[in-house]
């Protein structure tokens, strides 16, 4: 599978990458949002995977991705546990919200689930 991971953390970015590469996925790595478009268009990924920190502006963006690449699988990963956030998520059409506090929901949704 191919993975982008949108992170701005260099240590948590890393960290992604090695907590979800299994044997010949490609991952992906942006320090930030600004350049997703033209690497969604460049690699064509399987999955994007988003550190959400600012609510509104990083919603409206993966919504705005959502629409227009419907076949890649958004995850969401956020430190906001509000019902309000991940509802708004799910109205986006994200194929998953992960809480920074249970990484592991990130492997069962990609290797397990089949999201």
């Amino acid at each position: 599978m191919k993975f982008l991971i949108v992170e701005r953390n260099a240590r948590f970015r890393a960290f992604l990458r090695e907590f979800i590469a299994q044997g010949d996925d490609i991952i992906i790595e942006l320090e930030g949002s600004r350049d997703v478009r033209e690497a969604l268009v460049k690699y064509e990924p399987d999955y994007i995977i988003i550190d959400i920190k600012s609510k509104d502006d990083d919603l409206n963006l993966a919504a705005a991705l959502k629409k227009e690449f419907p076949n890649v699988r958004f995850i969401l990963i956020s430190d906001y546990k509000d019902e309000k956030f991940k509802a708004k998520a799910k109205k986006i059409y994200a194929d998953g919200i992960v809480s920074k506090e249970n990484l592991l929901e990130l492997q069962e949704l990609v290797y397990f689930r089949h999201v």
